[in-house]
């Protein structure tokens, strides 16, 4: 007889399952001053899976957070015009709140432990869409191309946190990155370079500003809760 857990929310929305692992806390921190060099370089448990998830906040508003180079498996670069926490959610080595006496531990057929309620799940609030010109910005006039780009999210009461994992690095001459900046109850995306010093360059999006567009112009960025 086919067995197994679900557990819903009021929406019948799947929030537990035995068949499906969580990313669950490996890691956080914070860089309490804007990175310099090549970024903040941050560390967590060596994932043998997958790549992490890593939720970014910076400490205030109108402050871009962008991935430099890729996400490791057991160490990224995380590049900021000013301090910011973070967080990193895994499958191997999940950080426990060990003052709990008690709770609930879902594993899959395997044994594998695929929630805890113990440790800390990934709290996705909310997937904001842009869409971008593509193949791309450069040369396409800012009034045109309805650059920045700003996108309003529901407010649930806290600064958001920012998914890295859906920013990018271009790996070209000037440290180009596809940038996230929250202010208020908007987010801001912008393509800019770093320079000299670690000063953040945001391009304008006019013609000729070497602005980058994401690929396939289907940007998605996560925003979360914790």
């Amino acid at each position: 007889m086919a067995h197994g857990l679900k557990i819903f929310n009021d929406s019948g929305d799947v929030q537990i399952d035995d068949a499906y692992r969580n990313l669950l806390l490996v890691a956080s921190g914070t860089v309490s001053s804007a990175p310099t060099g090549s970024g903040a370089s941050i560390s967590y448990p060596t994932q043998s899976l997958c790549p992490p998830l890593i939720l970014v906040r910076p400490h205030s508003d109108s402050k871009y957070v962008a991935p430099y180079l890729s996400i490791g498996m057991g160490s990224a670069y995380i590049s900021c015009d000013g301090p910011f926490d973070y967080a990193v959610y895994g499958l191997s080595g999940p950080v426990a709140d060990t003052g709990a006496s008690y709770g609930l531990k879902v594993f899959d057929s395997a044994g594998n432990l695929v929630f805890g309620s113990m440790y800390e799940a990934v709290r996705v609030m909310q997937l904001l869409a842009v869409d971008m010109v593509w193949p791309d910005i450069f040369g396409v006039p800012a009034s045109e191309a309805a650059y920045p780009y700003v996108v309003s999210y529901t407010s649930f009461g806290s600064r958001p946190w920012i998914c890295l994992n859906s920013l990018l690095w271009y790996p070209d001459g000037v440290d180009t990155q596809i940038a996230a900046a929250i202010t208020g109850s908007s987010v801001t995306i912008k393509c800019g370079s770093y320079f000299s010093g670690w000063t953040w360059f945001a391009n304008n999006g006019a013609g000729g500003s070497y602005t980058r567009s994401f690929p396939g112009g289907k940007f998605r960025l996560i925003i979360a809760q914790r």
